[in-house]
């Protein structure tokens, strides 16, 4: 009798033991990179059982930011309210909601989400950052300055909010105090593709024009058969002249995105400056159709039918 007692018990042990072992690959799966193997470990993790709340709610939180990599916002968005219903402290999970609702265009409801992020954990830089971003798609770009200022004062070293805070700069028509912090943005991240291109479009409102060239021939080496940055050169071969460059450049940028109204108006230009006077027209009213204030806009960059 006693024999099978110490071998149930030891058995009992081996099992425990293989449990922990499963338990601890899981949460090594549910911190993978790879999103497939995160949201597999995760859900492994959720189903297991013997968790805490707040160990719980980093799980769906892993899991939702998981989703969101794979474009899945709605899904995503599912977990993350897990996430905060488990643990109303979980700043993380806010933050990550909030980016969410951002990439579904729903900048007022991310907003929400940020100032909660930030009311938890004052210090969230990443949350003053995006929220700044979200100020920004809605047209507030003084009240998105404001934090990126924050961002910076927490962490001076942030390339991404200078970068983001020269955008915002470019925005209200401040040239150069956007270029001072896409200067900053490249001394603390001298490969930000995108502070290449918000330097090389401040400098085409500048009147800059080659250096300006330069910078998005550089964001380009970077970031290839980006949309923004081929219009920005675009403008900038259109600038000098280079008729065929500026319209191989507007269609490359037209093929990604045929809705950007700057390439379409640029393209129109050029048409027209090459004698395709109703093909040129086509394109300047495609782009009037998208943005009213197109022309206004092209004018300032020295652009014009």
């Amino acid at each position: 009798m006693g024999r099978f007692l110490i071998a149930v018990a030891l058995s009992l042990a081996l099992a425990g033991a293989a449990q922990g072992q499963s338990r601890d690959e899981n949460w090594k799966r549910c911190v993978d990179n790879n999103p497939d193997i995160s949201i597999g470990g995760c859900t492994a993790v959720i189903q297991g059982g013997g968790e805490t709340n707040a160990t719980l709610a980093t799980a769906f939180d892993n899991r939702g930011i998981s989703y969101g990599e794979k474009g899945q916002h709605d899904r995503a968005i599912q977990d993350f309210d897990q996430a905060i219903r488990l643990n109303p402290s979980n700043a993380s999970a806010f933050y990550n909601r909030g980016k969410a609702y951002d990439l579904k265009g729903q900048h007022d409801r991310a907003i929400q989400d940020y100032d909660q992020a930030i009311r938890l954990n004052p210090s969230y830089a990443l949350a003053f950052t995006n929220r700044g971003i979200a100020y920004g798609q809605l047209g507030q770009h003084d009240r998105a300055i404001q934090d990126y200022d924050q961002a910076i004062r927490l962490n001076p070293s942030y390339a991404l909010a200078f970068t983001n805070r020269g955008i915002a700069y470019g925005q209200l028509g401040q040239h150069d105090r956007a270029i001072q912090d896409h200067d900053q943005a490249l001394r603390l991240n001298p490969s930000d593709a995108v502070a290449f291109n918000g330097r090389c479009w401040a400098k085409l409102h500048l009147d800059r024009v080659e250096s300006a060239l330069a910078d998005c021939e550089t964001s380009l080496r970077l970031r290839p058969n980006d949309a923004e940055t081929l219009d920005s050169r675009g403008a900038a071969h259109l600038r000098l002249g280079r008729l065929h460059a500026a319209r191989a450049d507007y269609e490359a940028a037209l093929r990604i995105d045929p809705r950007n109204a700057h390439s379409l108006f640029g393209r129109g230009v050029v048409r027209r400056r090459q004698g395709d006077l109703a093909g040129g027209d086509a394109d300047l009213a495609a782009a009037r159709a998208i943005e009213a204030d197109i022309d206004a806009r092209m004018a300032k960059l020295g652009i014009r039918p």
